[in-house]
């Protein structure tokens, strides 16, 4: 199962199961993953999961998408990276 873990601010988190196909996550209330955050994007980046693994697209955020703590524009994702929408921060897994 793929999924992100999201490790809010007040402490607690969330959990969203990815399935195969584009995964949309933003501000914007027509994304899948809705995150509701100033330093989101409304439209902020993509996940796109098929059989070759799970590729992270950054859709040119104000803030930016990291990985492991890195900018990124277009990467794979791998099992327990660190990625941070904005000032979201969140963890990928594929257990």
């Amino acid at each position: 199962m793929h999924q992100l873990q999201f490790h809010l601010h007040d402490g607690s988190s969330l959990v969203h199961s990815l399935e195969e196909g584009i995964t949309t996550l933003g501000r914007h209330p027509d994304s899948i993953v809705v995150l509701d955050f100033p330093s989101v994007s409304r439209y902020h980046a993509i996940l796109e999961l098929g059989p070759k693994g799970c590729i992270l697209v950054d859709k040119r955020s104000r803030n930016g998408t990291r990985v492991n703590g890195a900018k990124i524009h277009k990467t794979s994702l791998k099992n327990g990276d660190s990625v941070t929408f904005g000032h979201v921060q969140a963890t990928y897994t594929d257990s």
